[in-house]
């Protein structure tokens, strides 16, 4: 298999803890956290786009799917801004919360403008970061079921999957690191022999994000591959 695709699931898993603080610190005005807040979720989120690149980028195909789905976010003002704000957070040390009312007893925070860039979300922070961060995560999503077997060991160690791509059991075993016929036991059936070496892969680490900010599960938007 190519590099981990773990490495973008802890990005997901670092940018929502980030996006609790954020909504948290701008539900109590406490300035300043916001800001420190909003500065860490803005390099988290950025990091996601990466950690998939450099999971999957040499994987067939992936550099033509990435490439349709990273002109959509370039189109989106959203992106952009976010884009050019992890730039002038990290780079030049902008601070980019600006300034805050009060709408029915709620406190809400704003963007300041960035120099060169015309699209300064209308949106409250907390408010624009949950969109951006739901459009990352239906890219994820949309990438984990075009990819399903290369990134989900749990749907790559199936006996459907391997006699597609051409490959045995054994082949399985010795891509896990484990001795060829390992599962090869008297008396337990090829079905047993899949479901054992599932036990020693990866699956899906990311699902309960999916299902909470975008209400959508693997499981119910793909064929189950995962039936040996």
């Amino acid at each position: 298999m190519l590099r981990s695709f773990g490495i973008v699931e802890l990005k997901v898993q670092e940018t929502d803890f980030f996006m609790y603080h954020v909504r948290s610190c701008a539900e109590r005005s406490a300035l300043m956290p916001l800001a420190f807040y909003l500065s860490a979720f803005v390099a988290a989120a950025r990091s996601i786009t990466f950690a998939l690149r450099a999971s999957l980028n040499e994987l067939p195909g992936f550099a033509e799917w990435y490439g349709m789905e990273q002109e959509k976010l370039k189109q989106d003002p959203l992106a952009r801004y976010f884009r050019d704000a992890r730039t002038a957070s990290q780079k030049v040390g902008a601070f980019l919360v600006g300034g805050g009312i009060s709408r029915n007893g709620k406190p809400l925070h704003f963007f300041r403008a960035l120099e060169g860039q015309p699209d300064t979300p209308s949106l409250d922070v907390v408010s624009a970061c949950e969109q951006y961060y739901v459009a990352l995560l239906t890219l994820v999503f949309r990438c984990v079921l075009r990819f399903r077997p290369e990134v989900d060991g749990q749907h790559r160690y199936t006996e459907k999957y391997f006699t597609l791509v051409g490959k045995t059991i054994e082949d399985a075993e010795e891509e896990l690191g484990l001795p060829r016929h390992w599962t090869d036991v008297p008396g337990i059936a090829v079905t047993e022999r899949w479901r054992l070496l599932r036990g020693q892969a990866d699956g899906c680490e990311i699902e309960a994000y999916f299902q909470k900010w975008l209400g959508k599960s693997l499981s119910d938007e793909s064929a189950d591959s995962s039936s040996a």
